[in-house]
């Protein structure tokens, strides 16, 4: 009778598991067609995406792969560490110098993002904090827009390891070890993103204040942190100082911190958060988070959030919040600068929607358990639907690119090297 009451429970936690991968593998697939596919469909603008292609065309064409050049000469207008154009610089040596090839690591790079966000919210929190989080990032629209996944920038290799080393902060709950992981990823995100990066520690200092764990940073623990996130920068900050001196280091920070900070603020202080008040996928996103934690709070039998949950939520405030904060300071204001409050709200809404599975609730409460949930997958899967039509029948409206693009597949062009200059 024992054998009978526990292979039912077996066969169940099976069929769970198996729709589990089912559903997660077609929502990282519809995910792919959104980052891959037509990725030539945009064109090339006329700042970062084209000035780290040329960059990393032309690390591979010298054979020089730590000054970045632009027609030959050190380029001293992209002050950015050269991460992002080493794995462009790679693209270009497996498939050629193509379009595509400038966009793929990218692409790749939020593919990751997204598969490591939903394991992780599978392990620690469940399946349905993990489908999710990938269907609302997939949704919500931010992976196709200009800047990011689908552009040969190098945001979408930073949001990777920002979204990592925010993984490993919430880690930290169980051993403070993880903090050390939270700093390797900040060395690489500062090797893609430059003085960007220190939203990182920022966020990790305030997560240990608002846990009252401050008192766990030791001396000894702040050397090894500092350790784990400069010593990796060292080697390539040593090198490039001995090609050209502080020409560039410094202009990282004269350009990147003291002349954005300084310059003329023309949207105000408020504009990240009229940014994000005014795009309704995110205050969509906001107000199903909102939702179901009050389905939870007020409708389901236990109405207190598990401690890790708490901790883990206290977390992705933080992550969300911090980046708008911290750059309104600055003048220079562009809207991919909060490309990471969109990953935070995503993983915001898996933590509320797996407390509302895993709570107890009974008769109405039920109903209004299924309705919120339904609706919030009816969101995902028209947002993803929608996004999907928007990719298969984009077209590249630069005519005089597609051209140059169509005649260097010529026969006759082949091993041709073509610059386009405005």
């Amino acid at each position: 009778m024992q054998v009978q009451r526990t292979q039912p429970s077996k066969r169940r936690r099976l069929l769970c598991a198996a729709a589990y991968g089912a559903v997660l593998i077609m929502l990282l697939a519809s995910a792919g067609f959104l980052l891959f596919a037509n990725l030539e469909s945009a064109w090339v603008e006329m700042y970062d995406e084209l000035r780290h292609a040329v960059n990393a065309y032309e690390m591979v064409v010298n054979d020089d792969y730590l000054v970045n050049t632009y027609f030959g000469k050190a380029d001293y207008f992209n002050l950015k560490p050269p991460l992002s154009m080493w794995a462009i610089a790679l693209s270009f040596k497996l498939f050629g110098f193509t379009l595509e090839a400038v966009r793929l690591p990218s692409a790749l790079a939020s593919l990751l993002m997204l598969a490591i966000g939903a394991l992780w919210l599978k392990r620690d929190h469940g399946s349905a904090a993990s489908l999710t989080f990938t269907a609302c990032l997939a949704a919500v629209n931010v992976l196709i827009a200009g800047h990011y996944s689908r552009n040969g920038d190098p945001d979408a290799l930073y949001q990777l390891f920002f979204t990592a080393s925010m993984l490993c902060m919430l880690n930290s709950d169980h051993d403070f070890r993880w903090f050390y992981g939270s700093a390797l990823c900040f060395a690489l995100a500062f090797m893609t993103k430059s003085w960007h990066a220190l939203c990182i520690p920022a966020i990790c200092l305030l997560y240990l204040l608002c846990a009252r764990r401050l008192r766990e940073l030791t001396w000894k623990r702040a050397v090894l942190l500092l350790a784990c996130g400069f010593v990796p920068v060292l080697p390539w900050a040593i090198a490039r100082y001995m090609r050209d001196g502080m020409a560039f280091l410094g202009g990282t920070v004269s350009v990147d911190i003291t002349a954005r900070m300084l310059s003329a603020d023309t949207e105000g202080p408020l504009a990240y958060f009229r940014h994000l008040l005014c795009d309704p996928r995110f205050m969509t996103g906001a107000a199903l988070c909102a939702a179901a934690y009050a389905c939870f709070k007020f409708v389901g039998e236990k109405r207190k959030l598990p401690s890790q949950t708490r901790s883990h939520v206290t977390g992705c405030l933080l992550w969300l919040l911090v980046p708008p904060i911290l750059f309104s300071f600055s003048g220079f204001k562009k809207f991919w600068y909060i490309f990471s409050s969109y990953t935070a709200l995503a993983v915001l809404l898996g933590l509320m929607v797996q407390v509302l599975w895993s709570a107890c609730f009974q008769g109405r409460a039920r109903l209004w358990r299924g309705a919120l949930t339904g609706l919030i997958a009816a969101l995902c899967v028209t947002g993803i639907a929608a996004d999907c039509v928007t990719i298969a029948t984009a077209e590249n409206p630069h005519h005089y690119q597609v051209a140059m693009m169509e005649t260097l597949t010529r026969e006759d062009y082949v091993g041709t090297h073509m610059y386009i200059q405005y």
